[in-house]
C-alpha cells in the first residue's frame, strides 16, 4: 500500500440509530438484504424521497454533484471544438466502420481525460461544500488520475499506430495492478441473498481482472457513433446517485465528473459524429467506470456488492462475454476483430438507422440501470431475486431477438458436438450444416478491442 494514498473512502455522517416510526437501515452502509417493515416497493418509493430529505438525515443534498456535473460539461463541451489533433497514421482503422475516407479526429479521450481531472479541483472553488471532500483527498484523486493516464496514453498510441492486443492488454492490468497497490481492491464481494464471496488471496488477480473486462467490454461497445459514450453517461450517472445515496460523497462526485465529461463530448460524439472517442477515450472510460465501481460501493465491513454496478453496466458486459464466446465457439482468437457486435447486429437485423440505434441501446441500457437503483432501494431476498430473475429475463430476450442463439447453437463448435453424438448413437452427422459461417461476413473487418 502507497503511504498516504488509496481509494476514496465514505463521507459518513455519525447519526443515531432509526427511532420509533424511521425506516431502519436507510441512509446506513448498503443494507440492502435486511429485511425490515419497509421492504419491497415502498422502500423504493422512500428511497425516491431522500432528495428531498437529505440535509435532516446528516447527508449533503445533491447540489454539489449538479454543480460538479455542470462543471465537468462545460469543461468539455468547450475543449472538444478547441482540441484540434491531426489523426496520425491509424486515423482510417477504426472510423472505416462508420464513414470510410471521412477523416475525423479521435480526441475523445484527450478531452475526456483533461475534464474529469481537473473538475473535482474546479467544482471545490466553486462550491465549498465540494471541496470539503475533494481537497483532504488530492493525494487519493491524485493517484487515480495518474493511473488511468496509463490507459489514455496507451489508448493514444493505439489510435495513432496499432497496437497488438497483447500490448493493449499489458497495459490495462499493469494499471490494474498499479489501481490494487493505491487500495482499490476485490476483497469480499456480497453476493444476492446475503452471502459473501471472498477472494482471499484471490484479491489481486480479481481486481485486475475486473477492471480489465470493463475496460475492453466499453471499448468493443465503441463501433458505433455515440454508443459508448451515451451509455457511459447514463451509467455514469446512475452509480453517482447510488454512491451519494451510500454516502459516498467523494466517490459520487467522481462520477459526477466522469458522466459530466462525457455528456459535454456527447453532442459531438453523436450521430453523425465529427469527433470520435477513439481507443483513448474508450478504454478510459470503462477503466474509470470499473475503478470507482469497486471504491464506491464498500461498505463498513469491506465488502463490495459487486452485482450493482455490474447491472447497470449489462450492455458492455453482455456484448463482450458474447463476442468473445461467438469467437471462442467457432475456433477464432477471442480477440479477433468482427462486426458482429449488438450494435452492429441492431443495425444488420433490425435495419435501425444510426441515430434510433443509438437510442434504442440507451433505452435498453436505462433499463439495466433502473434495476441497478431497484437492487439498492429494494429490501427483502425475495424483492433482490426477483428484480435478478427481471434482468435475466431481459438479457435472454435480448439475446433471442438479436438471435444469438441461433450463432452459438451453429457454431463450429457446437457441430462438432452434434456430430460425436450422432456417430456414438450410429445416426449420420450430414446433418450438422454450416450454420456456423452465417455470419462470415461479419467476420472480415479487422477492428481489435
Amino acid at each position: 500500500m502507497v503511504a498516504g494514498a488509496g481509494p476514496p473512502q465514505p463521507h459518513r455522517p455519525v447519526r443515531p440509530g432509526p427511532r420509533r416510526g424511521e425506516r431502519a437501515g436507510v441512509g446506513q452502509p448498503f443494507p440492502l438484504l435486511t429485511i425490515s417493515r419497509w421492504s419491497g416497493p415502498r422502500a423504493a418509493c422512500y428511497g425516491a424521497c431522500d432528495l428531498a430529505t437529505a440535509s435532516r438525515r446528516g447527508r449533503s443534498g445533491v447540489l454539489p454533484y449538479l454543480v460538479t456535473f455542470a462543471v465537468a460539461a462545460v469543461l468539455s463541451l468547450g475543449l472538444t471544438p478547441a482540441v484540434r489533433l491531426r489523426a496520425g497514421a491509424g486515423s482510417y482503422r477504426r472510423q472505416g466502420e462508420r464513414e470510410r475516407g471521412a477523416e475525423k479526429p479521435r480526441i475523445g479521450g484527450l478531452v475526456i481525460f483533461s475534464a474529469f481531472a481537473v473538475t473535482p479541483f474546479v467544482a471545490a472553488l466553486l462550491t465549498p461544500s465540494v471541496g470539503n471532500f475533494v481537497l483532504p483527498k488530492g493525494r487519493e484523486i491524485g493517484g487515480l488520475v495518474a493511473t488511468a493516464f496509463i490507459i489514455f496514453l496507451f489508448g493514444y498510441i493505439d489510435d495513432v499506430r496499432e497496437l497488438g492486443w497483447a500490448a493493449k492488454s499489458a497495459a490495462q492490468l499493469a494499471a490494474g495492478v498499479i489501481l490494487y497497490a493505491l487500495g482499490y481492491r476485490l476483497g469480499d464481494v456480497s453476493l444476492p441473498g446475503g452471502n459473501t464471496l471472498a477472494f482471499g488471496a484471490f484479491d489481486l488477480p480479481a481486481t485486475v481482472a475486473w477492471l480489465w473486462l470493463v475496460t475492453n467490454a466499453v471499448n468493443l461497445l465503441d463501433g458505433h457513433d455515440g454508443v459508448a459514450a451515451g451509455i457511459t453517461a447514463l451509467t455514469a450517472a446512475t452509480l453517482a446517485w447510488i454512491a451519494w445515496d451510500l454516502d459516498h460523497a467523494l466517490v459520487a462526485i467522481l462520477f459526477a465528473s466522469l458522466a459530466g465529461a462525457v455528456s459535454g463530448f456527447l453532442p459531438f460524439n453523436f450521430p453523425a459524429a465529427s469527433r470520435f472517442l477513439g481507443d483513448s477515450g474508450a478504454q478510459l472510460l470503462g477503466f474509470l467506470l470499473g475503478a470507482l465501481s469497486i471504491s464506491g460501493f464498500v461498505d463498513e465491513t469491506g465488502r463490495v456488492p459487486l452485482y450493482i454496478p455490474a447491472v447497470a453496466l449489462m450492455v458492455p458486459l453482455l456484448d463482450i462475454t458474447l463476442a468473445f464466446t461467438r469467437r471462442l465457439l467457432n475456433g477464432r482468437h477471442p480477440f479477433h476483430a468482427d462486426l458482429d457486435h449488438i450494435h452492429h447486429r441492431i443495425e444488420r437485423m433490425l435495419g435501425y438507422g444510426p441515430r434510433r440505434l443509438a437510442l434504442s441501446l440507451y433505452a435498453f441500457s436505462a433499463l439495466f440501470a433502473a434495476a441497478a437503483v431497484a437492487l439498492h432501494l429494494l429490501r427483502g431476498t425475495v424483492w433482490v431475486w426477483l428484480v435478478a430473475l427481471t434482468v435475466a429475463v431481459l438479457v435472454l430476450a435480448f439475446i433471442a431477438r438479436l438471435r444469438y442463439h441461433e450463432t452459438l447453437l451453429t457454431s463450429l463448435t457446437a457441430q462438432r458436438i452434434r456430430g460425436r453424438l450422432m456417430r456414438s448413437t450410429g445416426a449420420h452427422p450430414s446433418a450438422a450444416g454450416t450454420g456456423g459461417d452465417r455470419d462470415e461476413a461479419a467476420t472480415r473487418t479487422p477492428r481489435q478491442p
